[in-house]
C-alpha cells in the first residue's frame, strides 16, 4: 500500500482499475496538483470534510453530502469523471423529476458546489448559474365570519 501526495492510499497499481487512476501532476507532486480522489466514497467523505472545515454543522454537512451521494448513484460513471453537463442534468432531474422545492434545491446547489469546487477543484460556470427560486407565500386572510368569531371570543374574556 502506498501513499501518493500524502492524500490517499492506493492498494492496486493496475492502470486499468479506476480506483487507481492517477494524473501525472498528482504523481509528480506539483504544487498545483489536485489530490487523487478516485472513488465516489472518497469524494463523498472529502465533501463532508470540506463542509465541516468551512464551519458548517455536522447536520448541514450530512445534508449536503447526501445530495452528492444521490448524484453518485444517479450518474452512470464515477463522480470524478463527471462533466458540467452531468451537473446540469442532475440539477434538472432533482427539480423536475423529483419535484423538489426551492429550499431543497438550495441544498442540492450547495452540495454540488462543495463537491465540484472544493473537492474536485472544478471551476464550471454552471455551478454559478444554479439557483433556486425563493418561495413567497401570501399571508392567510380571514373571511368575515372568522373575524366576527374572533371578536366575539375576545369580548367574552
Amino acid at each position: 500500500m502506498s501513499t501518493l501526495n500524502g492524500s490517499i492510499n492506493v492498494t492496486d497499481s493496475n492502470p486499468t482499475n479506476p480506483a487507481t487512476e492517477v494524473t501525472s501532476a498528482a504523481v509528480q507532486g506539483s504544487a498545483s496538483s489536485v489530490p487523487l480522489i478516485a472513488t465516489n466514497a472518497e469524494i463523498i467523505q472529502r465533501t463532508f470534510e470540506a463542509v465541516r472545515i468551512a464551519g458548517k454543522s455536522p447536520r448541514t454537512a450530512e445534508t449536503y453530502t447526501r445530495e452528492v451521494k444521490i448524484m453518485g448513484k444517479w450518474l452512470d460513471h464515477p463522480l470524478c469523471e463527471a462533466i458540467d453537463e452531468d451537473v446540469r442534468g442532475f440539477y434538472l432531474h432533482r427539480l423536475n423529476d423529483c419535484g423538489l422545492t426551492g429550499s431543497s434545491m438550495r441544498i442540492v446547489n450547495a452540495g454540488m458546489r462543495y463537491c465540484f469546487t472544493n473537492v474536485l477543484q472544478r471551476q464550471w460556470p454552471i455551478l454559478e448559474q444554479l439557483g433556486a427560486r425563493v418561495e413567497r407565500t401570501l399571508p392567510t386572510v380571514l373571511n368575515r365570519q372568522q373575524v366576527w368569531n374572533i371578536i366575539e371570543h375576545a369580548q367574552q374574556l
